[in-house]
């Protein structure tokens, strides 16, 4: 929200597919509509349709009226969904040679009608079959939110140092790139 109010547009995606919720964060669940979000895309663009053939801008929600801030909800978690949700594998798209979920965020980085200067992925916590893949390919900056306690201290150092020496797709051999640790105490 703080970038959108000093002028930025941000796309904030709800990647949380199991527990959506990010559309209710700003008090738009009442929004998001049947056969729109991240999952539609995402099936889609598993099912072999261009990034550039689709329009995502159909599946935001504006959040403010004032500002550049949009929400990407996951879709409404209704039996459909659940159907969708079980034919999404990331673990599958790592082995293909196109990868939806690098296809997403292409598509919302360049086929928009807006170029968007922030997107915000907002995933489960942990490391899963999806988060796993936004923390270590996908993002350039990895926002980490812990509780300072002895046990989390283990957990966070392990994923900060994975993170260290992970690169992301945008990596070269002469310009690795690791996402960025940044972190909030909670």
């Amino acid at each position: 929200i703080l970038a959108a109010e000093h002028g930025k547009k941000v796309v904030c995606v709800d990647l949380d597919l199991e527990a959506p919720g990010l559309a209710a964060l700003f008090g738009k669940e009442n929004e998001v509509r049947e056969n729109h979000g991240v999952v539609d895309l995402l099936l889609a663009l598993d099912g072999g349709v261009d990034p550039k053939a689709l329009d995502a801008s159909k599946h935001l929600i504006r959040v403010s009226d004032k500002d550049d801030l949009y929400c990407l909800p996951a879709g409404i978690p209704n039996a459909e969904y659940a159907r969708k949700l079980s034919l999404v594998n990331p673990e599958a798209w790592y082995r293909e040679d196109r990868n939806p979920l690098r296809d997403l965020i292409t598509l919302l980085g360049e086929h928009l009608p807006f170029k968007p200067d922030v997107i915000l992925l907002d995933s489960r916590t942990g490391i899963t079959h999806l988060s796993g893949p936004l923390l270590f390919d996908l993002a350039d900056l990895a926002m980490i939110v812990f509780f300072p306690h002895p046990q989390t201290k283990t957990g966070t150092g392990a994923l900060v140092r994975a993170l260290l020496a992970a690169r992301t797709r945008r990596s070269t051999p002469e310009r690795p790139l690791a996402p960025e640790p940044r972190f909030i105490v909670s």
